[in-house]
């Protein structure tokens, strides 16, 4: 394939690519170009007469020049630096390549066989004059690629980014590999056809592509993108003023810069690994004592901790933390403690509703003290950002908006109003209020964001109003009237393609007072007005909660509902048909919460003091409870 690549630039008369140099034999360095076997570094270019080192012998008469017993220990000091360097890539790589986000399993000794085993063979490699062995990252990277399953997430504005969901862990490629590079010493001819800049064009294809997806490259891109379009880094802007952040951006840039230069010099190239290693303490400091500080730290001294954790968090990385939740079956991986945080609400009261932001970074409590906080994720430890104080009466429900539209935050209370918060420059705001509603405002929940922009809010006074965004500036407001006895709790369906039977058809759930669950549906645009579809009826008092399951690609409708009877109700609609209820389960504690996974695959189900189901439709019919594994028949 790569003479193929060869053919443009070589069938041009008079053009000149420089080839590839594929040796004849193997040596410690490159053999000279005279007519005797003599090494290369015994060659001074720029002499006139080139004479042996340590001596006044030619190199044309002599075959081989005496190297002086002294050289050979006073090569361990430039050989020093470039073991670290050794060591530091193989560290490096090995702690990219093993994040907690690629599913790796093998780890721990593993690390430590690679670089033993890489430590024997440069020593092997170096006595036989043979190339060194190192871990690369861009090639190990695209290694893992190689042998991993991989879906696409979804991310703002039509990007996708890589998630792995498996590795097969094997050595055999880097076996196979390894084998045919010295391979190619058996077919020098054809190789030394082959360009050197297509060597170099693939290298830098694979460095560029990997640059792009780094996190220096979206800090970069974040010093010329407009205000508007911080979506990518959103969770650093809500928390950081954008100055600090493309301060840190400069000084990586300035750091990448000196690295470069220090390495493209041949007079300091040898100092390039001790660079690398001064790059960690101008992290972070090393102390030989309590009282001595053997090296100074630089970037603490321009940033505080707090903002330190949000733009380069330090994970602690260890080969024993792996925790794999496999899907053998549904109950194993429930019976796996994921570690809980508790979060201490100073003067506070009782927490009404808690809410993760798109990309789990940002939490956002509401309580009856009429307050809102929202906390940083990046730490074990939850940090307290914001406090929101805006609402005259207890705050019952909040709900976050895709990232697309902004860090939009809505919140509902008892005083009657809709609000919604953004982000804008260093704290959040109001926006938009609505005092639309005579009575408590009790539930409020986002449209998906293929509608818009759109706010669905209910009230004890019966009425449903949905709050849209017209531009950047304006917002405007429908109010529909749904339940006289008053609604408590609503969810939208999810978005369907443009083939399926509801496609652009905006429909919500409604949890009704009169113990129905309401199912509205309208046009394309809330504008158009809302049309009664369907009432639930299963409950005996009023609907506490409702779930639309988030079941993408199938055209079944579920949706889950529980009630002031301790009631849990499933109900499910094929394709054109009526609805049916799939699970009735009565609990023998106050039920409060109902919700989904985000596949919907999994319906979680709160009730009484701490109490947490989880339950799973198994194929057929039967509903399976994976906390105590038991079956459940409608």
């Amino acid at each position: 394939m790569c003479r193929v690549w060869s053919l443009p630039t070589r069938s041009v008369p008079g053009s000149f690519t420089r080839s590839i140099i594929i040796p004849r034999s193997l040596s410690t360095t490159g053999r000279c170009m005279c007519s005797h076997a003599l090494f290369g570094f015994f060659r001074n270019e720029t002499a006139s007469v080139q004479t042996c080192p340590y001596s006044t012998d030619l190199l044309a008469e002599v075959s081989h020049c005496v190297f002086p017993w002294w050289a050979v220990f006073a090569t361990i000091l430039p050989a020093i630096p470039y073991t670290i360097l050794v060591y530091l890539e193989d560290n490096i790589t090995s702690g990219l390549i093993e994040k907690p986000e690629n599913n790796l399993k093998k780890g721990g000794p593993y690390d430590y066989l690679d670089t033993t085993i890489t430590a024997v063979i440069t020593l092997v490699m170096s006595c036989l004059g043979m190339p060194w062995v190192s871990a690369m990252y861009i090639r190990s990277f695209y290694h893992l690629q190689a042998l991993s399953v991989i879906e696409d997430v979804y991310k703002p504005y039509g990007v996708f980014d890589e998630r792995f969901i498996e590795v097969s862990e094997t050595r055999v490629p880097g076996i196979v590999l390894g084998v045919l590079f010295y391979c190619v010493f058996f077919f020098d001819r054809a190789l030394s056809v082959i360009p050197e800049a297509l060597f170099y064009g693939l290298l830098l294809y694979m460095g560029a592509s990997l640059f792009i997806s780094d996190g220096l490259f979206p800090g970069i891109r974040l010093i010329f993108m407009d205000r508007n379009l911080y979506i990518d880094d959103y969770r650093k802007r809500v928390a950081l003023p954008l100055r600090r952040i493309n301060l840190y951006t400069i000084v990586q840039v300035l750091l990448l810069v000196v690295l470069f230069f220090l390495k493209s010099s041949v007079n300091t190239a040898v100092l390039f690994p001790l660079g690398l290693m001064a790059l960690i303490y101008v992290r972070k400091y090393t102390r030989i004592h309590s009282s001595l500080c053997l090296f100074r730290y630089i970037l603490p001294y321009i940033f505080s901790k707090q903002e330190l954790n949000l733009l380069d968090p330090i994970k602690q990385h260890s080969h024993y933390d792996f925790l794999v939740c496999s899907s053998h079956s549904f109950y194993s991986s429930l019976q796996m403690s994921p570690p809980s945080i508790s979060i201490d609400i100073q003067n506070g009261d009782m927490i009404n509703d808690v809410q993760l932001d798109y990309y789990s970074k940002l939490l956002a409590t509401c309580s009856s003290d009429c307050t809102i906080r929202i906390y940083s994720m990046n730490q074990d430890v939850p940090e307290l950002l914001f406090t929101l104080k805006e609402h005259s009466g207890p705050v019952w429900k909040i709900a976050w908006s895709h990232p697309r539209y902004g860090s939009l935050l809505a919140s509902c209370s008892y005083d009657g109003s809709v609000k919604i918060f953004k982000f804008e420059d260093t704290s959040y705001s109001v926006v938009y209020t609505y005092e639309g509603h005579k009575a408590s405002v009790n539930s409020v929940c986002w449209s998906p964001y293929e509608y818009g922009a759109c706010l669905a809010a209910v009230s004890s006074d019966g009425s449903m109003s949905c709050i849209y965004q017209k531009n950047e500036w304006e917002w405007g407001t429908t109010q529909t009237m749904i339940c006289q006895l008053g609604c408590n709790c609503i969810s939208w369906a999810p978005f369907r393609p443009g083939t399926s039977e509801n496609a652009n058809i905006l429909r919500v759930a409604i949890g009704g007072g009169d113990g129905y669950v309401h199912i509205m549906e309208c046009g394309q645009s809330v504008e158009n007005g809302w049309e009664f579809e369907s009432k639930l009826r299963g409950h005996k008092d009023r609907v506490r909660d409702v779930a639309w399951s988030p079941q993408i690609g199938d055209s079944t409708d579920v949706i889950a509902s529980c009630g002031r009877s301790k009631q849990v109700l499933v109900w499910t609609r094929k394709c054109g048909k009526t609805w049916k209820q799939s699970l009735n389960k009565s609990y023998s504690e106050a039920v409060w919460r109902v919700n989904w996974s985000v596949n919907g695959c999994v319906l979680v189900v709160s009730y009484g003091v701490d109490g947490i189901d989880m339950w799973k439709e198994r194929l057929d019919g039967t509903w399976e409870n994976g906390t105590n594994g038991s079956v459940e028949k409608d």
